[in-house]
């Protein structure tokens, strides 16, 4: 059975890098449809062994999460889990109740629906907060707090209120991002 997650990722790789995992005859058979792991320099699945720490390469996702992990954790925010690309809601929006009367009459955020959509469409990144009962979508523009739990958008921001650490926190993440 071939590893699909290792195909995957070589196929991410310039031709030189997979050159440098798999050796000349390994690239060509892998190339022509062989399992990779036959042929990958030093691999060992009794130590998982490999290359590949030696080459220092990581998905370019892996180092944009790891930067967010740094702010977010620099700047002090509340977070289980640095979801980027941020996650994918799996539930439908039409599923979703809005919470207007805490978004507008508690908050006064003067949100929309739609706004808090589209700040979920548009997010940077996600975190994972409350044991995994909430996914908090930031981006440029404004950020939305799913409780997927309870299926429910309970807040939703614009830009403009972001506090001050949050607004320094997300122009770092679009400086470096």
């Amino acid at each position: 059975m071939k590893n699909v997650l290792g195909d995957e990722w070589l196929k991410t790789l310039p031709k030189q890098e997979q050159y440098k995992v798999l050796g000349l005859n390994g690239l060509k058979a892998w190339q022509n449809g062989a399992d990779w792991r036959n042929y990958a320099r030093n691999y060992s699945t009794d130590y998982a062994k490999t290359r590949l720490k030696d080459l220092n390469i990581k998905p370019e996702n892996d180092i944009i999460k790891e930067k967010i992990e740094e702010l977010v954790k620099k700047y002090k925010i509340k977070f289980e889990q640095v979801k980027y690309p941020p996650e994918k809601l799996k539930i439908p929006f039409s599923d979703l109740s809005f919470d207007d009367n805490h978004i507008n009459k508690e908050r006064d955020h003067n949100v929309t629906r739609q706004e808090a959509e589209t700040f979920i469409n548009e997010a940077i990144f996600s975190l994972i907060r409350w044991k995994g009962d909430f996914i908090c979508f930031y981006g440029s523009n404004g950020a939305t707090y799913v409780n997927v739990k309870n299926k429910n958008i309970k807040t939703s921001f614009t830009r403009n209120q972001y506090d001050e650490k949050t607004l320094s926190f997300i122009k770092e993440v679009e400086n470096n991002v």
